[in-house]
């Protein structure tokens, strides 16, 4: 495998450096002394520097130091047009999951939509719906490959408390698949079901990319020929589709529908006005993934819930049947229209042997089978729309610059063609990344129901980088 690394290209965030800051909080427990000191601190800074206030009355930090904000991003108005939503996302910059409802729910991850108001979501049958049967996975005890991980631990106990959450996982594969860290806080381990949100998106582009090496899909097959798509919309390829540069309105209801076929939803998407042309503008979104999913379902005649379990899960050996995506994940159900970019339900361990896939550049494990060409396994990590204007991303206002691989971020500084480091965090807080040129993979679990949950989760997650990588080099 190729790697390149470009170290000068790389941005760290060490335990100093936090830059967000919410004037309120909204989470199971308060915010530590240590965090709220910070956040004062901050926030007499901006008044000083005068930086902007949203409509959401969150402060917006710009400055290479800030991270991320998983707030609402306001775009509930079921008459919402493309400009429309352009303007909420100009209001509310700093979203890491949009919402992409303009309807029946505020937050598709979050809200049971209300069957009464809204006569087009039907419930599915819950009692079967929601049965995922045990988790016969085993947890790996905690463990550390030496003293060299006691600082990774250290800072993972000492954030704890500013999580606001039952439980938190960490564990740390290197390139050999070795897990070299598992350390558990609370109630929550290796086999914890979750709602893993946006790290959904990482999922479905190898579901994705595999339907491309099994040849019923290319990287260049467009709407017009699976979908029947006509016009500007029909030149749309599975490749802008993956890398959100389609052009295709950010908000459409029919994501929240947890009753209607995922066809019906991917039809509706067609009929509403574009943003862009195709190719054109980079725009962060769900409703890219759900048309990919479309396509996926149109050459193959099967529905995405079966085809990401034939094509992805049980050639990796992954069976539970509590690995699936839902409409709604935290409330488990809606199978027939799936929330492809945000609706998986995982375990870390289940996770990790499809990081592994991405990690070894299609292989499931060091020296293992092979299941994507390294060609399309580099996709993931490989920015062709490196030109493209980003129209909205949750990064804009960082100072990081982070860009798009094909369903996951490159966590390289602009504009990155290709980076080593990928990461696909969830608005939940679950976040997993790998970095090939310091040969490991990892994944930091949790689900919150604070608003900020993905903020919190990114900023743990780069200081416990450059510890990561210094214990490796030790061992």
């Amino acid at each position: 495998m190729t790697q390149r690394i470009q170290a000068s290209a790389r941005l760290r965030l060490d335990d100093t450096r936090r830059a967000f800051v919410r004037p309120t909080r909204v989470a199971n427990t308060p915010r530590s002394p240590r965090l709220a000191r910070r956040a004062a601190a901050l926030a007499l800074a901006l008044a000083v520097v005068g930086c902007g206030q949203g409509d959401s009355g969150a402060v917006d930090v710009v400055g290479s130091d800030a991270v991320l904000d998983a707030r609402d991003d306001g775009q509930a108005d079921t008459a919402a047009t493309a400009d429309d939503a352009t303007d909420s996302e100009d209001a509310n910059p700093l979203p890491i999951d949009v919402a992409d409802t303009d309807g029946a729910a505020a937050d598709p991850d979050t809200t049971v939509p209300d069957t009464a108001a809204d006569p087009d979501t039907t419930v599915p049958d819950t009692t079967a719906d929601t049965a995922e049967g045990p988790d016969t996975t085993t947890d790996v005890p905690d463990m550390s490959a030496g003293d060299a991980f006691a600082p990774v631990i250290a800072e993972l106990e000492a954030s704890y408390a500013d999580l606001g959450v039952s439980g938190v996982t960490l564990v740390v594969r290197d390139s050999s698949d070795q897990p070299v860290l598992v350390h558990t806080i609370g109630t929550h381990t290796p086999s914890t079901r979750v709602a893993v949100a946006s790290a959904s998106k990482l999922v479905s582009a190898l579901v994705l990319l595999r339907l491309v090496e099994l040849g019923q899909l290319s990287l260049s097959t467009t709407t017009a020929d699976t979908l029947g798509w006509q016009g500007d919309i029909g030149t749309i390829t599975l490749d802008q589709l993956g890398g959100f540069v389609s052009g295709l309105t950010p908000v459409a209801s029919c994501t929240s529908k947890a009753g209607w076929q995922l066809a019906d939803c991917v039809d509706a998407i067609r009929d509403l006005p574009t943003a862009a042309m195709p190719g054109a503008t980079f725009r962060y979104s769900n409703i890219h993934l759900q048309v990919a999913a479309g396509m996926a379902e149109a050459v193959t005649g099967e529905p995405w819930r079966d085809l990401v379990k034939t094509v992805l899960f049980e050639p990796l050996g992954l069976t539970e049947p509590g690995l699936r995506f839902v409409t709604f994940p935290k409330q488990n159900f809606g199978t027939t229209n799936p929330l492809v970019a945000g609706g998986l339900r995982a375990t870390t361990n289940e996770y990790l042997q499809l990081l592994a896939l991405a990690f070894h550049g299609g292989l499931d494990s060091a020296g293992g089978t092979r299941w994507l060409a390294e060609s399309l396994a580099e996709r993931l990590h490989n920015n062709p729309f490196s030109q493209a204007t980003v129209a909205y991303s949750p990064y804009t206002n960082t100072g990081l610059g982070y860009r798009y691989g094909f369903g996951s971020w490159l966590e390289c500084g602009p504009p990155a063609a290709s980076c080593d480091r990928v990461s696909s965090t969830g608005k939940f807080g679950f976040a997993p990344w790998f970095d090939q040129s310091h040969g490991y993979y990892a994944v930091l679990s949790m689900e919150s129901d604070a608003d900020d949950a993905a903020t919190l989760s990114v900023e743990l997650q780069h200081r416990l980088m450059p510890l990561i990588e210094a214990a490796l080099s030790a061992l």
